[in-house]
């Protein structure tokens, strides 16, 4: 292995590995009531836990998708708004985060069967329709579960990227000040170490491939200034995606800066959007 194999293989073991926790939070300290739940990912025998969060009378479910190095704990700061609107919410780990199980995490090509296992999981208790927050990468594992499973009924996607090829070039050059044309050339051969690390191709999580499929509505929120995921591949994206969508662009944000800095906005927007879309089943 020559010295740009040595690098791309280290690289991609980083991107793999599992994060450091958040900090720790629980529903119970928003006054919000819980369940501990425990599910199987679907396919595999990875362990995934988490919390539900009922409301009375509950209007539909919302499954909370976090991002590539994020936990249940670290968007948890939302689910108040969401329960008085009327929602029970399951907010769970991905594999290799927070008190899931599995070693390493991945682009969101093995999360997706996290998803469906916490889909699989719903409906053993009745719930037929879902609605799916996705964050980041939470919202590309998000989309491109919509052109796989039924039970998805609405989707937002907040900073979600299209490729991730071009989410690894771009994080280099922002946490590593390597010039573009370089990242370009480096980020290639890293995510192919990446899935041979990992024994699958993490490019087929890529919502760019998977748009033309998206059966459930979408919004999508993003920040012009998403140094990760730059607004020209969002629109890309969005172009590609079926109908029925919504794209907001705020151009004074950055990567999942949105919600803080137009959080009013944000709450009505996310809100209406599953209002009109996600009903819960008469």
């Amino acid at each position: 292995m020559g010295a740009a194999g040595l690098f791309s293989w280290l690289a991609g073991q980083q991107l793999t590995k599992r994060p450091e926790p958040d900090d720790y939070a629980n529903p119970g300290q928003f006054d919000l009531p819980f369940e501990q739940v425990s599910f199987q990912s679907r396919d595999d025998n990875v362990t995934l836990r988490g919390w539900f969060i009922p409301a009375e009378d509950a209007r539909g479910t919302i499954i909370f998708c976090p991002g590539h190095t994020g936990s249940m704990h670290s968007d948890l700061f939302y689910a108040p708004w969401f329960h008085e609107a009327g929602y029970d919410l399951l907010v769970f780990d991905w594999r290799g985060r927070g008190r899931s199980n599995s070693p390493v995490v991945s682009f969101g090509i093995l999360e997706r069967r996290d998803l469906l296992g916490a889909i699989d999981f719903l409906k053993e208790r009745g719930i037929e329709q879902v609605g799916l927050m996705g964050f980041s990468m939470g919202g590309a594992v998000a989309m491109t579960t919509s052109a796989l499973s039924d039970a998805v009924v609405a989707v937002v996607a907040d900073g979600a990227f299209a490729r991730v090829v071009d989410s690894v070039a771009n994080g280099i050059v922002q946490q590593r000040g390597v010039p573009p044309v370089i990242a370009n050339v480096l980020s290639r051969p890293i995510v192919w170490a990446t899935s041979l690390q990992l024994g699958v191709d993490v490019t087929l999580i890529d919502p760019i491939r998977w748009a033309a499929f998206f059966h459930a509505p979408l919004l999508m929120i993003h920040g012009q200034r998403d140094p990760y995921v730059p607004p020209d591949a969002v629109y890309r994206l969005y172009h590609k995606a079926r109908e029925p969508k919504e794209l907001w662009m705020v151009p004074e944000a950055g990567h999942r800066e949105v919600y803080r800095l137009r959080p009013e906005e944000y709450r009505e927007r996310v809100l209406g959007f599953f209002g009109e879309w996600l009903r819960a089943k008469d």
